[in-house]
């Protein structure tokens, strides 16, 4: 007996949804935040997690595991023995209080599928912020452009004129021991040189700080200042 190709398809399909439904919640998230708290807190004591959150979907991926057991070649050299593995991995992004500060951390949290079911095996760190305190909140985007346009017609002879300054990002940094804390930024300029034609720049390792350079942000009523590392106009 034929099988209606629609009644195919609506089965392909529920199989689908069953399947992805099955890889993104391959662990139930409660658990995943119990044992990120868990692990952070045995591996940092003194820091907490303050909250985890979902990144993005989880996913499978494979590979090769040590077992532990060593064999031999025909050759007889030694070797341990591997085996294919399958982890299930969630992408998270975790806020920890170090200290006095707030450090977010881009992560993923790995679990092996077993037999009894997936279980936490180990856990990678990608990049991490730091979260500017009171008192500590970044200059607007409009002030550091007009620092941005500033600078350049200083230390740029030959721009002319400064059209646009976008910054494509600011991020907080700081020097814990010394006690330091500025923003970098990255940003695209365009102008017009001194012949009039149109010229463009970017500024990929630019910072601005309140006070003076290596005693940034001691002062915290000091005006805004900015270092540069202007590479011409092209």
């Amino acid at each position: 007996m034929s099988i209606p190709l629609r009644s195919t398809l609506m089965t392909i399909m529920f199989i689908a949804v069953l399947s992805g439904w099955a890889l993104a919640d391959c662990v139930p998230f409660g658990a995943i935040e119990a044992s990120v708290k868990k692990e952070w807190a045995a591996r940092y004591p003194g820091e907490k997690v303050l909250k985890a959150e979902k990144a993005g979907p989880s996913s499978m991926y494979e590979k090769a595991v040590a077992t532990g057991k060593k064999a031999r070649s025909a050759g007889g050299v030694e070797y341990e023995v591997m085996v294919k593995a399958r982890f299930c991995l969630q992408p998270l992004k975790v806020t920890v209080m170090q200290g006095s500060k707030k450090t977010v951390f881009a992560m993923g949290w790995h679990y092996r599928q077993t037999p009894a079911g997936f279980v936490y095996d180990h856990f990678s760190v990608g990049e991490s912020s730091t979260e500017a305190g009171k008192g500590k909140e970044p200059p607007s985007n409009d002030d550091v452009r007009e620092m941005i346009k500033n600078q350049y017609k200083k230390q740029v002879s030959t721009i002319k004129e400064i059209n646009t300054v976008t910054i494509r990002y600011l991020k907080y940094r700081e020097h814990s021991s010394s006690g330091r804390w500025w923003y970098e930024f990255e940003a695209d300029i365009t102008g017009t040189d001194n012949e009039g034609a149109p010229c463009k720049a970017k500024e990929n390792s630019g910072s601005v700080f309140r006070w003076v350079m290596n005693e940034q942000g001691k002062d915290m009523n000091a005006p805004w200042n900015i270092d540069l590392a202007p590479n011409g106009c092209y």
